[in-house]
């Protein structure tokens, strides 16, 4: 990794780097307003990060990360940049390793200009993943429908001021079909497009100081609704998806599967992704497959190799047979069966998460079910059309909690054993106080 250090007496462009960076500095520090780019932060572990900045094409970008008290710089051990031809509009990715998480930083943004100048265009704060915190928060986003400006930029800025370790967007991240109808597949320059237009105008994407995301996609942002193998466009989806949503491997603690799929382990817990698209048999198949039996046998070798404390998500949720909609006990019955003997067989205590239901509940399922007892938290949506009444015509009987009745997300605090999770879950709407919250435990 490249680094300038400013107690280097022989290099006039370090010094002239150091000037350039300290005043900067001190401009940014009296800036309070809206920042200029949108700026997700990837994937993060104690040393490394990443980062994917969206820009004009025209812009000639550079990312920097800046220590905040020595200034001393990082430059980027990988970067890349993704275009499309017919998109004025391009994504830079910058990935970092040697930092500390006993430090602070900045990720600082210029733009070259024609007579070799650089302008700062962007500054935001971040830090490395803190490793000895013995409580993990995260939020759990899904169905982000750009088009609710005012609720998503309530909620964005709720989860802002809860201050998370990370976010997890699992699913609709971006309504790449919306207005297409039922079924259409979005072609490959709609997609991007779409993921440009909600990058631009979510809050979130703005937001300083920088929260990790651990990202997955559901049907909407695959590109065609309840969509499945089938899809014409998948490949090209797989990499505008990559490009938004940055998901290199950064450490041994993150293990990458086929398709979208990813485990990352942070302060003792596992988080494994499950690509519920790529592979996905179509419609209602008792012996199909909701993720692939490759993906299937990459779950399988995951959970026998070691034993820790695991959240299991996906866009859709798993156990549904109460409704009428997607979920992979309702359409792939025998996929269902599978991981439920999987689950028994392993000594991790395992937990699931999902979305996609336009309403957010926690439900309970007895050692009949799993082997021990655990439970499926469901987050959704963020910002999109709710549907109260829902719970009347379709009740679950196995919830424990539930909020319907307008957009809202999950919070969790999370502490891991060897053989254990203890878990506080709050649903946050735009009212002051949480919608529920329970405090849970999970043991094998």
């Amino acid at each position: 990794m490249k680094i300038v250090s400013f107690n280097s007496q022989n290099s006039l462009r370090t010094q002239w780097v150091f000037l350039y960076f300290l005043l900067s500095s001190l401009v940014s520090a009296c800036s309070t307003g809206p920042k200029s780019l949108p700026v997700i932060m990837g994937p993060t572990s104690e040393h490394s990060t990443q980062f994917s900045v969206l820009s004009h094409q025209t812009d000639d970008l550079e990312l920097v990360a800046v220590e905040e008290k020595s200034l001393r710089l990082h430059f980027p051990v990988h970067s890349k940049q993704f275009e499309r031809p017919h998109s004025p509009w391009k994504i830079d990715h910058a990935l970092f390793k040697g930092l500390s998480s006993e430090k602070n930083y900045f990720l600082r943004v210029s733009q070259k200009h024609e007579d070799g100048t650089r302008e700062i265009v962007d500054q935001r704060r971040f830090q490395p993943l803190q490793p000895n915190k013995n409580t993990l928060t995260f939020a759990i986003a899904s169905c982000m429908d750009d088009s609710l400006q005012a609720v998503q930029k309530t909620l964005w800025h709720k989860v802002k001021n809860l201050k998370p370790d990370l976010v997890l967007m699992i699913g609709d991240n971006v309504y790449a079909d919306r207005g297409l109808g039922y079924q259409a597949e979005t072609i490959p320059q709609v997609l991007w497009d779409r993921h440009v237009e909600t990058r631009n105008s979510v809050a979130f994407f703005r937001f300083d100081p920088l929260i990790p995301v651990l990202s997955i996609w559901d049907d909407h942002d695959y590109g065609v609704d309840n969509g499945d193998r089938t899809y014409s466009h998948k490949e090209q989806s797989l990499k505008t998806f990559k490009a938004f949503f940055p998901q290199t491997i950064i450490s041994s603690g993150m293990k990458k599967g086929p398709g979208l799929s990813y485990s990352f382990l942070a302060l003792g817990h596992r988080f494994i992704f499950l690509d519920n698209r790529f592979f996905r048999d179509p419609g209602s198949n008792p012996k199909g497959s909701h993720w692939g039996r490759r993906q299937e046998k990459w779950l399988e070798s995951l959970l026998k190799q070691r034993t820790i404390p695991t959240y299991l998500i996906q866009g859709d949720q798993f156990i549904g047979n109460y409704h009428t909609f997607e979920s992979l006990q309702r359409q792939h019955p025998e996929a269902f069966n599978r991981l439920r003997q999987l689950l028994i067989a392993s000594r991790s205590p395992v937990v699931l998460i999902s979305g996609d239901r336009h309403r957010s509940e926690v439900s309970r399922f007895s050692k009949n079910v799993f082997g021990y007892e655990t439970f499926e938290i469901t987050s959704s949506p963020i910002h999109a059309k709710t549907f109260p009444g829902h719970w009347k015509q379709y009740p679950n009987p196995d919830q424990l909690a539930g909020y319907e009745e307008s957009s809202n997300f999950v919070l969790i605090s999370s502490k891991a054993e060897k053989n254990k999770l203890n878990l506080n879950v709050k649903a946050y709407s735009e009212a002051i106080e949480p919608e529920f919250q329970l405090d849970l435990q999970v043991k094998r």
